[in-house]
């Protein structure tokens, strides 16, 4: 029986995602995995603003990328994140899935 599934999520500004997804890319879990990403707005006063624009609105365009996998590889994935990006701003969760499936397949 294989372990039970989660969902790693990663919040990171729009700057982030080219070395973000070349980093998940090359990394063999998350590479053979895959992952989606889609662009997101993040409103709130902790943010980290990088334009006076962004200030005045209250919001920053970030990127959400998500992936399942098994809780083992997704932590490996964010200690492997740690170490290549220090100091970035990429939030992540990992989070458990009650069910999930393909509908193609029966």
């Amino acid at each position: 029986m294989s372990p039970p599934s989660v969902i790693l999520t990663l919040v990171a500004p729009r700057l982030l995602e080219e070395k973000l997804v070349q980093t998940l890319i090359d990394h063999e879990v998350a590479g053979a995995a895959g992952f989606s990403i889609r662009e997101i707005i993040a409103y709130g006063r902790a943010l980290d603003f990088r334009t006076l624009a962004e200030q005045i609105s209250g919001r920053v365009r970030q990127i959400e990328v998500r992936m399942v996998l098994s809780v083992d590889h997704a932590q490996q994935i964010v200690e492997q994140l740690k170490a290549e990006m220090p100091g970035q701003h990429v939030a992540w969760q990992i989070a458990p899935i009650a069910a999930g499936g393909d509908l193609s397949r029966t």
